[in-house]
């Protein structure tokens, strides 16, 4: 008896060890958002550049891939701050909206670049229409971020 006792202590020992639990603090995931954020920025920097581009040339091939490396990183930072735990109500709630904004953005860079690949085939008419409602999810998407980050304490 006293073999499993020690068996079942040392795996729940080992478990724990190897997953350790968020820490449910305000201020760290405000670091996490902050970190996020600055590893997203250039990616975010080529995106406005292939748009600017985009409406010079009207090549969506450029776009695109900015558009992927995009929604890529923002995939990675839903993940990285949906790990993150907060400590108080109002920062709760600012991480629900903030998850929900990338997720919106997420989907809103997916609609985007399926109606550039639309575009690239010659289905210019629905191209047009589905970039203008990707483009409203976008912009839906950046006010609840905006909403989520003052709600965080990350932006004034």
């Amino acid at each position: 008896m006293p073999r499993k006792t020690t068996s079942l202590a040392v795996a729940v020992a080992a478990f724990a060890a190897a997953a350790p639990a968020a820490h449910a603090s305000d201020a760290t995931l405000r670091q996490a958002i902050r970190q996020q954020d600055a590893k997203t920025k250039p990616d975010e920097r080529a995106f406005t550049k292939a748009v600017a581009s985009f409406a010079k040339t009207h090549r969506a091939s450029t776009l695109r891939s900015a558009t992927q490396r995009l929604t890529a990183d923002v995939k990675a930072a839903r993940s990285a701050i949906a790990a993150q735990e907060a400590s108080t109500a109002k920062v709760r709630k600012g991480r629900v909206l903030y998850l929900t904004a990338l997720t919106k953005l997420g989907r809103g860079l997916k609609s985007f670049d399926t109606a550039l690949a639309d575009l690239q085939k010659g289905h210019n008419t629905k191209a047009k229409a589905a970039l203008a409602r990707a483009a409203k999810q976008i912009s839906s998407a950046e006010g609840t971020g905006n909403r989520a980050e003052k709600l965080i304490g990350v932006k004034g």
